[in-house]
């Protein structure tokens, strides 16, 4: 087994220094909207081997957030869409993942990868809507709790102070 060298790594800019376009990602993607991306993967998830090693991947235990962040970034490095279209289809990915874990028999799945327990899907969604409404509460009661708050507070002032508007 060869020694560790930590000297033998890139110089700090050596990447700038690279041709441009070498890479896929460093070109137009492929897919441009999230109909389209959308359509795409859920074309791929329809193949018998693809839907198979999906089925295996949940029943085992893999999130079905891992398996989506491993799609995306897939998708990313082999060109087919842009990081920003790959944070616009996370969640519909994830849905997309659970709805066909739910289809091919798998009453139980990990969802995020925070969980430490099986979860129903059913009841994931019911639990989300719960924990959304409870936040906002909250939020409700920090906002109210910061009015008050900005009234006993004495605005800020020098040069850079914002100005007050009447």
């Amino acid at each position: 087994m060869a020694k560790y060298n930590q000297f033998d790594s890139p110089i700090p800019g050596q990447s700038l220094t690279d041709t441009p376009g070498n890479y896929p990602w460093e070109h137009s993607p492929n897919i441009n909207k999230v109909e389209d991306a959308m359509m795409y993967l859920m074309e791929r998830f329809t193949e018998e081997e693809n839907a198979e090693n999906l089925a295996s991947m949940l029943k085992a235990g893999i999130p079905v957030e891992a398996i989506a962040r491993v799609i995306l970034f897939a998708g990313f490095t082999e060109g087919k869409w842009s990081v920003d279209l790959a944070v616009l289809i996370g969640e519909p990915l994830m849905k997309l993942i659970a709805a066909v874990g739910a289809r091919l028999g798998i009453k139980e799945m990990y969802i995020s990868m925070q969980r430490k327990k099986k979860t129903n899907v059913g009841d994931e969604m019911i639990v989300r809507n719960e924990v959304s409404k409870s936040m906002e509460k909250i939020e409700e009661e920090l906002s109210e709790n910061s009015e008050d708050k900005e009234e006993k507070e004495p605005m800020p002032t020098g040069l850079m102070a914002k100005e007050e508007i009447e």
